[in-house]
């Protein structure tokens, strides 16, 4: 039997755009922040107040909780987890000035019960979890450490994080905090948006978007002069995992310009250029492995960057984030032993080609929150947790449990339709072990068909959720069928809140983009 999944695609355009001056920043040896600034941050008194009614809010909603998460102890211990540089659209200093502009509010309001665990130590429990748990990168501190909280050092135990979102609006930069118990996952406080404006006096270099490109791939040329292979792994949308047109543009504009930097008419060399991806070989070698701790570097379906498997081999990714009037263009080059060389432009919006789409469509964002749960659910692919694929290509879905749970996937096309996948007629018992790692078309989920792209184009989003207990019972009726039809309009963006609110079960839930271009 062969099983053909239809995933709808992205048109990829080619249009030419107009020129500029170059400027191209980045950082070869991967290490401490590879950007200059970007973004200039005012810091008004007003401002100030907002930043400080941030660790004023976490307080008052962490003190409804405090009798109950401190039993009979005297005090708890907090941290704040630092920003991931890829993931924001400032600087790390910038970010990490935010941070401390937040722990001198906690300290300002603090509570004595409430013990602060300084960045030092911080550091310290990262490099642990880094080197006992079972996935290369910790994409999600909270489960994480509720996993792997008796193998932490009692000298550095934490009991509440303190996680925090960064994301631009306009003129704004908006910061928003959430504080987590890391025994159960539970979210005990959270903050609402805080503006921090953007200095109206900072001027920043802009060029055409082509001009920024081939800036970059000058820039590559000079420093990862070794490079023989470039496997491309998406230029995507924010931190959002989706690639939008707009995205596939500039990955084919950066493919053919990095190809002509490192071409030589001299000894006629040319560079290789190929899709990111796992060869199934290799995927079922990590299917039969399963999850267990893995020297950094090793293969791992979550890091494209380790798909570079030999010498001279990088992978590109990259991303692009809205500006005031402006675009800023990150591109990167990181090969297995996470060596990096990155660049970041600030782009004219006016060089942009028209009709071309910028974003996802509305609501998807939406649907693509994750939350902590106790579980430390993932989704991956043969090409990484955020894929790109071609019509007729073959789909490999990659999911990784840290413990026990039970499995509910549905999958959303770009029309809006959304079908529940897992259970199904073929598979009503979804109970997976953990830590584990199952492939979808593998063993447990039958390996007698294939997942195939096909028409129309889109982005679609893979959703899951694992219980610590089966649920089924508990969902809505439409939900409980077993059979492959569409799920009611509206039911997408309500997921969340269905499974979130059955009684009695922790819940972890992730979400994969799927691009799919011509």
């Amino acid at each position: 039997m062969r099983l053909v999944w239809v995933l709808p695609m992205l048109l990829a355009t080619s249009i030419g755009l107009p020129q500029a001056v170059a400027l191209a920043q980045g950082d070869p040896d991967g290490a401490g922040d590879p950007f200059e600034e970007t973004l200039i941050i005012e810091w008004p008194k007003k401002d100030e107040d907002e930043l400080d009614r941030l660790g004023r809010d976490l307080l008052r909603g962490l003190r409804k909780h405090l009798p109950r998460v401190l039993r009979d102890r005297k005090h708890v211990r907090l941290a704040i987890w630092p920003f991931k540089s890829d993931d924001i659209p400032v600087s790390g200093a910038v970010a990490q000035e935010i941070n401390d502009r937040l722990l001198a509010s906690l300290t300002r309001h603090g509570d004595r019960r409430v013990l602060l665990v300084a960045r030092s130590e911080l550091k310290t429990i990262i490099k642990e979890l880094e080197e006992i748990s079972v996935f290369d990168e910790i994409r999600d501190p909270v489960a994480a450490l509720t996993s792997h909280a008796e193998k932490v050092v009692k000298s550095a135990e934490v009991d509440l994080l303190v996680m925090g979102t960064i994301r631009l609006k306009g003129d704004a930069v908006l910061a928003t905090y959430k504080l987590a118990h890391i025994r159960n996952a539970e979210i005990l406080a959270s903050t609402k948006p805080v503006k921090v404006a953007i200095s109206k006096g900072a001027k920043v270099p802009q060029m055409s978007l082509d001009q920024a490109v081939r800036s970059a791939a000058r820039y590559f040329k000079d420093h990862a002069a070794e490079m023989t292979e470039m496997h491309l792994a998406g230029v995507r949308y924010q931190a959002s995992g989706a690639q939008p047109e707009l995205g596939t543009y500039i990955e084919e504009l950066a493919s053919v310009e990095i190809q002509k930097a490192f071409a030589s008419k001299i000894t006629g060399r040319k560079l290789v250029v190929k899709r990111a991806e796992i060869p199934k070989a290799k995927m079922r070698g990590l299917a039969k492995r399963g999850l267990v701790p893995e020297p950094r570097g090793s293969l791992d379906p979550a890091r494209p960057e380790s798909y570079a498997d030999q010498k001279g081999r990088y992978v590109l990714t990259g991303s692009y984030w809205e500006l005031n009037e402006a675009l800023e263009v990150r591109l990167s080059l990181k090969d297995r032993s996470d060596r990096s060389v990155s660049t970041r432009h600030v782009v004219r919006l006016d060089t942009i080609p028209k009709g071309v789409s910028m974003k996802p469509a509305p609501g998807i964002e939406d649907i693509l929150k994750n939350d902590p749960g106790p579980i430390d659910l993932r989704l991956s692919s043969d090409r990484g947790p955020s894929p790109v694929y071609r019509i007729g290509d073959e789909v490999t879905l990659v999911i990784d449990l840290a413990r026990p749970g039970w499995l509910y996937c549905f999958y959303r096309y770009a029309d809006g339709r959304t079908f529940k996948i897992l259970p199904n007629e073929r598979h009503v018992d979804t109970r997976l072990d953990g830590p584990s790692r199952h492939l979808i078309p593998g063993p447990l989920f039958g390996g007698d068909y294939a997942l195939t792209v096909r028409e129309p184009p889109g982005l679609e989003i893979m959703k899951c959720f694992a219980t610590t207990r089966d649920v089924g019972r508990d969902l809505p009726q439409e939900i409980q069928a077993l059979k492959f039809k569409p799920l009611p309009g509206g039911t997408d963006v309500k997921l969340r809140s269905i499974f979130r609110a059955v009684p009695g079960a922790g819940v972890s839930e992730a979400s994969m983009v799927v691009t799919v271009v011509r």
